[in-house]
C-alpha cells in the first residue's frame, strides 16, 4: 500500500470544512498535516478542532515545515497570488482554488514558476473529476464531428453583502467565482485557444466588482456561449447542441455527494434519453487524481488553467 501524501492547508474556512475536509477523511491517501491561519483568534479554535495538525500563524514558518509536501491553497482569490508564489518558492506542490489568481498574467507567471521547480501547481476544478463530467467529455468527442455550438451558464441568487465575492481588495466578482466554471469547461473540451472570442462584463449599481458576464467564442466554426452571474435565478448547467441531438448536463458545476447525477440526451423532436451517471464526490476523486498526477508527473490541468485565463483576459 502507497504511503500517505500530507498536505498543508491555508485558509481553513466554510469551503474547505463543508466540502474539503469531508473528501480528506474519505480519501486513504491525504494526511491532514498542518493549517495555517492568518487569525491569532482562530488558532485556538483550529487546535482544539483539529488535535494531532500542527497549526500555524506565521507563512514562512509554515511553508518551512517538513510536516508536508502540498498545500491547498484555499484562501481568497486575490490572495492566491502571493501565497502561491510563496509556496512554489519553498519548494512545495500546489493544489489551489479556483479561480488561479484575478490577471492572467499572474497566472502566467505562477504557472512558468511551477515548470521551473519541476512543481505540481493545480488548479481546482473539482467538476472535472466528476464522471458526468469525464462522460460528457467522452460522448462530446466521439460525435465531435456533428458538434454545432456549446452554451454553458452558472448563475446564483445574490449573497450576504459582507460575503468575500463582493469584496474587490480580495479578488471578488462574478467572473473569478462564476465564470471559471464555464470558461474551463470550454478549455478542457476543445484543449486549445478559440479562433476568436468576445467578453462582456457588467457591474449593477451599489457594487464594487462585477456582477454578472458572458464570454462569446468561436472553436474553429463551433460557437460557444459561456455566462455567469450574481443576483440571477440558479442555473448550473451545460448544453451542447449537434446536428440532430443536444446532451443536457444539469447540475454541471456544483454539486453535493448526494446528488443522484444523470445527463439527458434529446433529439431533435424532444425524445429524452437519460443517461445515470449516480452519487459520486467530485472533492473526493480530485484529491485522488491529483495524487495520481503528483506520482506521474501528469500538468496537463496547467494548460486548461492557461486557456481559460486567457480567455477571461478583461483588456
Amino acid at each position: 500500500m502507497e504511503s500517505q501524501v500530507s498536505f498543508g492547508i491555508v485558509g481553513a474556512g466554510n469551503h474547505f470544512v463543508k466540502n474539503i475536509l469531508p473528501a480528506i477523511s474519505k480519501c486513504g491517501s491525504v494526511n491532514l498535516a498542518a493549517i495555517y491561519t492568518r487569525s491569532e483568534e482562530k488558532k485556538a479554535n483550529l487546535t482544539s478542532s483539529f488535535p494531532g495538525v500542527e497549526i500555524f500563524t506565521d507563512y514562512a514558518e509554515f511553508l518551512a515545515s517538513a510536516l508536508f509536501g502540498v498545500v491547498y491553497i484555499a484562501s481568497p482569490v486575490g490572495k492566491h497570488y502571493l501565497d502561491v508564489r510563496h509556496a512554489l518558492e519553498s519548494g512545495k506542490h500546489v493544489l489551489c482554488e479556483k479561480k488561479l489568481t484575478s490577471s492572467h498574467d499572474e497566472t502566467v507567471t505562477l504557472v512558468e514558476l511551477a515548470r521551473q521547480k519541476q512543481l505540481i501547481l493545480y488548479e481546482a476544478l473539482m467538476y472535472q473529476h466528476h464522471p458526468q463530467f469525464k462522460r460528457a467529455l467522452e460522448f462530446i468527442v466521439s460525435n465531435s464531428a456533428r458538434l454545432k455550438s456549446i452554451s454553458a451558464r452558472f448563475f446564483i441568487p445574490h449573497l450576504n453583502p459582507d460575503d468575500v465575492r463582493y469584496n474587490s481588495e480580495l479578488g471578488g466578482g462574478a467572473l473569478n467565482d462564476c465564470g471559471i466554471y464555464p470558461a474551463s469547461f470550454l478549455s478542457a473540451i476543445f484543449g486549445c485557444l478559440p479562433n476568436s472570442k468576445k467578453l462582456f462584463q457588467i457591474t449593477e449599481p451599489g457594487f464594487s466588482v462585477d456582477t454578472g458576464g458572458s464570454l462569446i467564442a468561436d472553436y474553429d466554426g463551433v460557437l460557444c456561449v459561456a455566462e455567469w452571474g450574481f443576483g440571477r435565478s440558479y442555473s448550473n448547467q451545460v448544453t451542447v447542441t449537434f446536428d440532430k441531438f443536444e446532451l443536457v448536463l444539469p447540475r454541471a458545476f456544483s454539486k453535493p455527494p448526494t446528488y443522484d447525477c444523470n445527463m439527458v440526451e434529446r433529439n431533435s423532436f424532444g425524445v429524452e434519453q437519460v443517461i445515470s451517471v449516480g452519487m459520486h464526490d467530485h472533492f473526493e476523486m480530485m484529491l485522488k487524481d491529483f495524487i495520481f498526477m503528483l506520482r506521474s508527473g501528469n500538468t496537463i490541468n496547467q494548460m486548461v488553467t492557461l486557456n481559460s485565463s486567457t480567455i477571461l483576459e478583461v483588456k
